[in-house]
């Protein structure tokens, strides 16, 4: 079977990381789902839930595994959501994340997005504390796969899996 890492490695002459699988073994998450339905999973989306002041209605370390797809732009603190789907998550569990990417016109058409993503967005905020001293954050998401997928230039997201380790 010939898969997208093959075809990838085979373009660009790179090795990519299969993703993880999905989590069979708990709780599943639609953070921000909106209109997304992803079978299997437990919606949370506004009004029942507004991110930009409601934690998670989960306790920590009970949560398999996270789908954040185009939400992340739409809220005021994307950190602190992100910091708090960590606390949610079970080691080994995964986030699931699509952003639009900065410089495509899906991020600048929307005037409803608030923050830009790039490939280096993830590394970087993990690494704040060598840049930042204030709200320094005990980070435990490493970056599994992080890519710019596109069927144009214009449509290009940033899709990443996050691992809490």
């Amino acid at each position: 079977k010939f898969t997208i890492q093959d075809f990838f490695k085979l373009g660009i002459m790179k090795d990519i990381p299969d993703l993880l699988p999905n989590r069979e073994d708990g709780t599943v998450l639609n953070i921000g789902s909106g209109n997304k339905t992803i079978p299997g999973t437990v919606p949370l989306h506004y009004p029942e839930w507004d991110a930009d002041f409601d934690p998670i209605p989960w306790s920590s370390n009970s949560i398999a595994q996270i789908h954040a797809y185009h939400f992340l732009e739409h809220i005021k603190n994307p950190v602190a959501v992100l910091h708090d789907m960590q606390r949610v998550l079970v080691k080994g569990g995964h986030i699931n994340i699509v952003v639009p990417y900065y410089s495509s016109n899906l991020n600048a058409q929307d005037l409803d997005h608030k923050h830009n993503f790039c490939e280096d967005t993830w590394a970087a905020l993990f690494r704040q504390h060598k840049y930042y001293e204030k709200n320094v954050l005990d980070w435990r998401l490493k970056i599994h796969a992080n890519f710019i997928m596109a069927p144009s230039e214009r449509n290009m997201c940033l899709y990443t899996q996050l691992e809490k380790v």
